[in-house]
């Protein structure tokens, strides 16, 4: 029986540029030495050129890109993949299919869900026409428009494994740090249904903040993993306002 070890792992790199000058130096140093063979960065600036300095030897995918290159999500690969169009693209998600080897096709879907204040104004500065936002609203509509996607994937693919993995604005680790229990309970639902776990509800013990960011696999992908995080800082650099996250998979090849 042969059996090998995948490495897949997400960072929020809190728009970085390629002249972060302070902080990038620090942050490609962590991202060798972490080595993982599949990448999920959330809120990139001007990705393709940050992953030619990274990760020169890496298949790189963006999500729809606004602005000067700006980006939300970028997946980078060890292995050859390829982008898969989603039917509602949104700038918050990217996805493609990355050919591990014949017997393990999965599908990498990269994400930001939005962060319980996004798109909120309050009550007695909005003008005539623009409609009310509540807290946490804009974060469960995508949870449940990324939960159809999920659903999409599986069917157009049936054979895949799906990897869905980045800035899940929620703590999920029974804290209640950054989230409440509706948003989480509607996540878990919407993972459930797909036959998605999330590996990574657990308390880290970091320094500084909980764990937001996720890794989420589906069932029986792997014959075992170990996830861990790294901290946000070093002992002279602030590389991000979010820690990163990863996961090891034990992998059986068959025969």
């Amino acid at each position: 029986m042969i059996e090998f070890m995948l490495t897949i792992a997400t960072w929020n790199l809190q728009k970085l540029t390629p002249r972060s000058w302070s902080r990038k130096d620090s942050i490609k140093q962590k991202i060798q030495e972490i080595n993982a063979d599949i990448w999920v960065f959330t809120e990139v600036r001007y990705g393709a050129e940050l992953a030619a300095e990274f990760l020169p030897n890496y298949s790189v995918t963006t999500s729809q890109e606004y602005g000067s290159r700006n980006a939300d999500v970028m997946i980078c690969s060890r292995f050859p993949h390829q982008k898969i169009s989603l039917e509602f693209q949104t700038y918050e998600t990217a996805c493609v299919l990355v050919k591990l080897d014949s017997n393990h096709p999965l599908i990498v879907y990269g994400t930001i869900i939005p962060y319980k204040n996004f798109g909120v104004v309050s009550p007695t500065k909005l003008s005539d026409d623009q409609p009310y936002v509540a807290v946490w609203e804009k974060h469960r509509e995508a949870v449940l428009h990324q939960g159809n996607d999920w659903e999409t994937l599986t069917q157009k693919y049936p054979n895949h494994a799906l990897c869905v993995a980045g800035d899940f604005n929620q703590s999920r680790n029974g804290t209640g740090w950054y989230s409440t229990p509706e948003v989480e309970d509607l996540l878990t639902k919407e993972l459930d249904r797909n036959h998605l776990i999330c590996i990574t509800e657990k308390d880290f013990v970091l320094t500084n903040r909980q764990n937001i960011d996720h890794i989420c696999i589906s069932r029986d992908f792997a014959k075992d993993h170990q996830v861990s995080a790294w901290e946000n800082f070093t002992d002279t650099v602030t590389m991000s306002d979010h820690n990163g996250v990863m996961a090891e998979f034990l992998i059986d090849r068959g025969e």
